[in-house]
């Protein structure tokens, strides 16, 4: 059976059953010395990833901003805003950024949200909404760094090397120089032609669920 390894990061690896973590990636806090301001300023927030949610809270306690109405991207942050006791006042349609971006165009007319993001995002959600006429105000909480590993798990050739985001492949290539026998699988279009982009004739497979669980169970089931 071949192996399958997950990139994730250091703190965190719920999927062990399923996959061997290689635990390549970080999360780094960004101080916002504006942010209290922003938060008396706006009037609804926009996350768009679990480490969105997280990273506010670890700098201001979501007692403070729990009554503000939350949209939020996918079940991660939702799951996340509700584990704080915060019942998301929009959850998106779509799975990927940019179409959740002309979701909240017409949704937030008139409104004064913040977007509470990463340093580096796959999505262009400010720009549409900013072009679109909505007075989107943005907060860059965290950044992902890389984890340069100095005890390298030695990989099977022929593995299954699943990628949740970009930044999962960029850790990877910091790592480990790409074999012609492994399969990439990736969790949505974004990461998919990033993946193109970086891992060149490469068997590049687009998952067909946006859930790292059920990818995870697909690629055991399906590609192993």
């Amino acid at each position: 059976m071949k192996m399958i390894y997950y990139i994730t990061k250091q703190d965190s690896s719920p999927y062990d059953s399923l996959a061997t973590p290689l635990r390549l990636l970080d999360i780094q806090v960004i101080i916002d010395t504006r942010l209290e301001d922003k938060l008396l300023y706006c009037d609804s927030l926009i996350f768009t990833s679990k480490n969105s949610v997280l990273s506010l809270e670890a700098q201001i306690n979501h007692t403070k901003w729990a009554k503000i109405p939350t949209y939020c991207l996918g079940n991660a942050s939702k799951r996340e805003l509700e584990r704080l006791q915060i019942k998301p006042y929009y959850v998106s349609k779509s799975p990927y950024g940019d179409e959740f971006a002309f979701e909240l165009v017409g949704i937030l007319k008139n409104k004064n949200p913040l977007f509470i993001r990463a340093k580096k995002v796959a999505s262009n959600l400010y720009e549409t909404l900013r072009d679109n006429g909505i007075n989107i105000v943005e907060s860059v909480l965290y950044e992902t760094s890389f984890v340069i590993l100095e005890d390298k798990v030695k990989l099977d050739k022929n593995s299954v090397i699943f990628f949740s985001s970009p930044s999962g492949v960029e850790a990877f290539l910091f790592n480990y120089n790409w074999h012609s026998s492994y399969i990439a699988l990736c969790i949505g279009k974004t990461t998919y032609e990033f993946a193109q982009s970086r891992l060149h004739n490469a068997n590049i497979i687009i998952s067909p669920s946006i859930s790292i669980e059920e990818s995870l169970k697909y690629a055991k089931n399906d590609l192993c």
